[in-house]
């Protein structure tokens, strides 16, 4: 914190977390519990992640985790599929 000169975040971004499968190697080595260390004492106000996959592992991100914030970069995927693809 110190470095950024500040005493919080205010959205801290898990970039591009590809599907639960990496989420699920991530808790495991103990992201959850730093997360949540750091929401606890204010260092870290919101948890979010951003998304470039396909809609079915993006609910399964949803439902992995309560996050305060999603970033799903849909517009990647606008020119290489039809919409009804995506559901």
């Amino acid at each position: 914190m110190s470095r950024l000169r500040t005493d919080y975040i205010d959205n801290y971004l898990i970039h591009m977390l590809p599907d639960v499968h990496v989420w699920d190697k991530l808790v495991r080595m103990g992201i959850l519990d730093w997360l949540l260390e750091k929401k606890a004492s204010g260092q870290i106000r919101r948890i979010g992640f951003s998304y470039h996959g396909n809609s079915s592992q993006f609910i399964k991100l949803l439902d992995a985790y309560d996050w305060d914030f999603v970033r799903y970069n849909i517009i990647i995927w606008t020119n290489l599929v039809r919409p009804d693809e995506l559901v």
